[in-house]
């Protein structure tokens, strides 16, 4: 399928998916749907950006930054509408101030403000420590609290270690997928029952959440915070500057389905000496 219509086909998808949940709101305007609404529109976005781009409307660096915020923002918004920590307003603005707001700042700061290493772990450890304090506030020291905890104390510690040692895609790699992965617990805790519907929406929130680490894992270097499209040239944005005579690594990316990739090169001028940026990242094709 050509690359226009394919987008554009998944876009017609995601925009029948958002009706459908905006007239559910319409009928029956709980405060869990509104955040499943805004969820889906996050990813409607995400899935906009990529067609935008694709036909020169969108500049390569915002798409990117909108590809990758709109999941956060997505796995967010599953996550407050399941939880029972934050369904209160009050218990919402701290979480959106405490949690949200440094999850964007530290992708922002990545996508344009890379050279600024020491902010990152900051910011994970601010996340991680205010919504941990906040569950436990709730919680207490059950069972469920540490269950919850134990695995996501283990992540975050991996994460924080590869932010703090100039890995700053690892980061994004942990933001991206813990609030699908939690939204998905918590799911099922809420309603907690064995049903096509239940299984469904646990497991498809998890797989989706692990998709991130996964191909972390296993595809390192599929991605260069790149977009490609078969109509354009490769474009590519964001990253790292390295001095001439240094190697270039490879920056990875957690993204939408279909990985892309090319080779870039060019010249730039800072404020400084003279770097050369090299963005290199694998193509795969899908069958």
């Amino acid at each position: 399928m050509p690359s226009h219509v394919e987008q554009l086909a998944v876009f017609s998808v995601m925009s029948i998916l958002v009706t459908l949940f905006a007239w559910i709101y319409v009928r029956d305007p709980q405060q869990r749907v509104a955040w499943w609404m805004f969820g889906w529109i996050a990813v409607l976005i995400h899935f906009a950006a990529r067609v935008l781009w694709s036909y020169a409307l969108v500049p390569a660096a915002w798409t990117i930054f909108l590809k990758t915020s709109m999941l956060a923002i997505a796995g967010m918004s599953f996550h407050l509408s399941v939880s029972e920590v934050f369904s209160t307003r009050k218990m919402r603005t701290a979480f959106l101030a405490l949690v949200g707001f440094p999850v964007l700042l530290y992708l922002t700061l990545e996508m344009w403000a890379p050279g600024l290493r020491v902010v990152f772990p900051v910011l994970l450890l601010i996340s991680l420590a205010a919504i941990v304090f906040l569950s436990m506030r709730h919680h207490g020291r059950g069972f469920f609290f540490y269950s919850v905890l134990t695995p996501v104390a283990l992540y975050s510690a991996w994460a924080l270690r590869e932010s703090a040692a100039g890995n700053i895609e690892a980061g994004r790699v942990f933001f991206l997928s813990i609030f699908f992965i939690v939204a998905a617990m918590l799911y099922y805790r809420k309603f907690h029952r064995i049903s096509p519907g239940v299984v469904t929406t646990a497991v498809s929130l998890f797989f989706w959440g692990m998709t991130f680490p996964l191909e972390y894992i296993f595809y390192p270097g599929n991605a260069a915070l790149a977009i490609e499209n078969e109509n354009r040239i490769d474009e590519i944005a964001g990253g790292e500057n390295v001095f001439a005579h240094q190697s270039a690594r490879k920056i990875i990316t957690s993204h939408a389905p279909h990985p892309h990739g090319g080779v870039l090169a060019k010249d730039v001028h800072e404020r400084g000496p003279r770097f050369r940026m090299i963005f290199m990242f694998r193509r795969q094709r899908s069958s």
